[in-house]
Order: structure tokens, then sequence, then C-alpha cells
């Protein structure tokens, strides 16, 4: 078993680890929003989300700081034949969950919410 993660592009928290997401648009749902970023930036489609975990988020963009709301799922892929790194993702790593270093996530939040998923997958086990 994998987890697909990306490494960011772009500030904040640019070389550092991340999940694919990003904002939602309006009239969007999040499900919606979520297969769009997905498809922007992994050129991939997923199956059915599942939630995991929402954690508070501190997101500087262009010096201002942000407060978000940041909703974490899991979700599989239904192929990875078209995978290739776009838009905010300058590489994509596929991993063991327990080789993931956590310290090298960009936020706190995205750290709380893969630590929700290793207890996830440990208790799935």
């Amino acid at each position: 078993q994998q987890v697909l993660l990306c490494v960011r592009a772009h500030d904040p928290g640019q070389g550092l680890l991340d999940v694919p997401g990003g904002f939602i648009e309006f009239d969007e749902s999040i499900e919606a929003g979520l297969g769009r970023e997905i498809a922007e930036e992994l050129n991939i489609a997923v199956a059915e989300f599942r939630y995991l975990i929402s954690a508070p988020n501190d997101y500087p963009d262009a010096g201002v700081p942000y407060k978000t709301a940041d909703m974490f799922f899991v979700a599989e892929a239904e192929s990875l034949a078209t995978l290739r790194s776009a838009d905010d993702v300058a590489e994509i790593r596929l991993l063991r969950p327990s080789a993931v270093p956590l310290d090298e996530f960009a936020f706190a939040s995205t750290r709380r919410a893969f630590q929700a998923l290793l207890a996830h997958l440990e208790s799935a086990g």
C-alpha cells in the first residue's frame, strides 16, 4: 500500500510535501473541487472520497496570513497510467505510509491529517 504525495512547486512551502488539493470555487461542492484539483495537479481521476479529518491551518499568501479550515479525504486512484505533475506540483512521490517524513510537510494541518491517516490504516490493518 502506498500514498501519493506532492512536492509543492511554489510558496508557501515550496519544496515541501503536501497532498493534492486547493481552494473550492464558488458554487462548487467539496467533492467536485477536490476532483478538479486532483485532475489539474496530477492528471488522474479518483474514485469516491471518504472524509478523514479537518484541521485549522495558517496559510500565508502574498504576505497576508489567512486562517483556513482544511478538510482531508481519502480516495483511490482509478489508474495511475496518466499520472504527471502539473499546476502547483513540482514532483510526485509514491511512498509507503510508514516511510513518509512527517517533518517535511509544508503545513501543520497536513501533518495532523497524515497522522490521522496512519492511525486509520493501523486500525484497519
